[in-house]
């Protein structure tokens, strides 16, 4: 974020570190703090990178999406979106630099995350291993690349539950721990939803009307709104697929969405005096940072309490 505005990174930032959930899940190794870490270190790679594209940053690129796709699946999909990226932005320069940029990048992932991709193709029957996963759930339609299967995205009733998936995702960003089963108070959920509203409505006014940067990384930052995009939806096919669609998926996408919201509430607060305009900027942080103080003791400690009538028994 820092190469694209010096002064949204540090909220950013910010945002991230106290965000409940994500400090949730950074407590332990999992495949989710590992796809959040391996999809930032590709974005920054992705958006860093000088527009002659030198052969360090493209093999770069491509360790970082080899890493992203072995941490989770999102990775693969970011992989296809960054190579594409690289190929639009590389037409003017020519054919034979749209083959040694995009070749390069390919090569050094398929190094890196051919091997597991290979082998999943092996036992599996799909690259990713989705069907294996989807059989282990117990998914009644999990024979994912099926005709028949993909047809029902094309339903109404898939349409309709469009919404519900977005909804269910981003409403809870914020925290949901356990194993999907402790929850905040429903009025915790829409106060930072509202908050969340706010801040992406000053984001869409902003890129409006430009508060400044250049044009070149203004282009950069709709690359990573395109990844958000992007994995937006494949967020719902997955809720489809799988019968959920919790916040924590959203983290292979956290980078962009601190940005979102940090450049939101920037461009909101600039209107305002000084002091005023860094308490607005604080407000979205400080709330969640309370609440990542407060939900240990307050919701997380009591649902693993042993009940009474338990810790009676002899």
């Amino acid at each position: 974020i820092r190469s694209l505005n010096t002064r949204l990174a540090a909220p950013a930032a910010l945002f991230v570190a106290v965000l409940p959930q994500f400090i949730w899940g950074s407590a332990s190794v999992t495949n989710e703090t590992a796809s959040a870490a391996t999809a930032a270190l590709a974005m920054w790679s992705l958006i860093s990178a000088p527009s002659t594209w030198p052969r360090r940053h493209l093999v770069m690129l491509g360790a970082a999406l080899g890493f992203a796709a072995l941490a989770k699946l999102p990775g693969l999909i970011l992989a296809l979106y960054s190579i594409a990226v690289v190929i639009v932005t590389s037409i003017r320069s020519g054919r034979r630099e749209v083959m040694r940029r995009a070749g390069t990048v390919l090569v050094v992932f398929a190094v890196v995350a051919g091997p597991w991709l290979a082998m999943n193709a092996v036992r599996y029957g799909d690259p990713p291993g989705l069907s294996a996963h989807l059989l282990v759930i117990n998914n009644p339609e999990a024979s994912l690349f099926r005709v028949e299967s993909l047809s029902g995205l094309l339903t109404f009733d898939f349409a309709r539950s469009v919404p519900g998936y977005l909804l269910a995702a981003l409403g809870t960003l914020w925290g949901v721990f356990g194993v999907h089963n402790i929850l905040e108070p429903d009025n915790v959920y829409r106060l930072f939803n509202v908050l969340a509203l706010v801040g992406l409505a000053g984001f869409a006014a902003g890129s409006i009307w430009p508060i400044g940067g250049s044009f070149t990384n203004r282009s950069r930052q709709w690359w990573l709104i395109g990844w958000l995009a992007l994995h937006l939806i494949t967020v719902v096919l997955w809720a489809r697929r799988s019968g959920g669609g919790p916040g924590r998926l959203l983290f292979p996408a956290l980078p962009v969405i601190a940005l979102v919201y940090a450049g939101g509430w920037t461009y909101l607060s600039r209107t305002l005096p000084g002091s005023i305009a860094k308490a607005v900027q604080c407000l979205l942080v400080g709330l969640l940072a309370t609440f990542a103080l407060a939900a240990p003791v307050w919701l997380i400690r009591p649902a693993y309490s042993i009940p009474s009538v338990v810790a009676e028994l002899p």
